[in-house]
């Protein structure tokens, strides 16, 4: 592979791809056995399972960036508690294969209506662009295959923007609470990894963009630019990550760096302050 190859594939045929991507490389270095169970043995017990969380952030995303019908279910095919369980509800499912399968008041409705009134959003959101373009091409530097699904690339004349699309349980408002959430998350690092795929191709990229809204109540809208510096942080992990991810490939080495060490710990040093004692002296 040498150049970048756009693909019309499913999400599913996406993640079952053999080129590595962001997902995967953000275990690396610090989890890396993880990273081996996973995505090198394919152990069951160590797969990716989705939350409930997470099935309503993947609807939200069919909905509002592909434009999958809603259907809204009838009370009558969910059990007595009101579950999706039952032979109702299966066969209720069969009849509506690609559909997005909402209750009344749903917060997955919610959600996707707090992001069509947020205009900063939908600005882009409704620009000229593709949505969910898959990216494969190889890192010139390791020589890793590398693979990215970009959920907006807005074209413009003067450049281009990335957008992603986020549900959180955090005030989506706050400074604090996101830049927090996106490190944990590691979306600096997955807006460098994009950011680098759409320039391989031949794009020039103005700003990565995450839209995040609230998976609960009152289900809030915002949407926040990703700094140069923190997308230089991302590049820079990622950067080391694909050069471990690299290294170990050659050596079949999938221990981490302490394996096999004695470390010292202590405890913390607000510990020895309670106490009121200095070992400073």
């Amino acid at each position: 592979m040498t150049d970048v190859q756009i693909l019309d594939i499913t999400n599913e045929e996406y993640h079952a791809r053999a080129e590595w991507s962001n997902s995967q490389a953000k275990l690396i270095p610090d989890e890396v056995e993880l990273f081996h169970r996973r995505h090198i043995e394919k152990h069951p017990a160590f797969q990716f399972k989705q939350t409930a969380s997470m099935a309503m952030g993947t609807a939200v995303h069919d909905i509002v960036l592909e434009n999958t019908p809603v259907v809204m279910i009838p009370g009558d095919v969910l059990s007595k508690s009101g579950a999706k369980a039952g032979n109702n509800w299966k066969a209720f499912q069969s009849d509506n294969p690609g559909k997005v399968l909402c209750k009344q008041d749903d917060p997955i409705l919610h959600m996707v209506a707090s992001i069509r009134n947020e205009p900063a959003a939908m600005k882009w959101l409704d620009a000229e662009g593709p949505v969910e373009q898959s990216m494969i091409y190889r890192d010139a530097e390791t020589g890793l295959d590398l693979r990215a699904r970009l959920d907006k690339l807005t074209l413009l004349t003067e450049g281009s923007v990335i957008l992603d699309l986020k549900t959180t349980t955090k005030d989506p408002h706050s400074e604090r609470e996101i830049a927090k959430v996106i490190y944990k998350f590691g979306y600096h690092r997955q807006g460098a990894w994009y950011w680098d795929a759409a320039e391989a191709y031949g794009h020039d990229i103005e700003a990565f963009l995450l839209v995040f809204v609230r998976n609960s109540q009152p289900y809030d809208c915002h949407v926040w630019e990703l700094s140069a510096t923190a997308l230089e942080l991302g590049r820079h992990q990622n950067t080391i990550a694909k050069r471990d991810l690299a290294a170990r490939l050659q050596t079949n080495n999938w221990k981490p760096e302490a394996f096999g060490r004695i470390s010292m710990i202590d405890v913390p040093d607000w510990a020895y302050k309670q106490e009121n004692l200095n070992y400073d002296n």
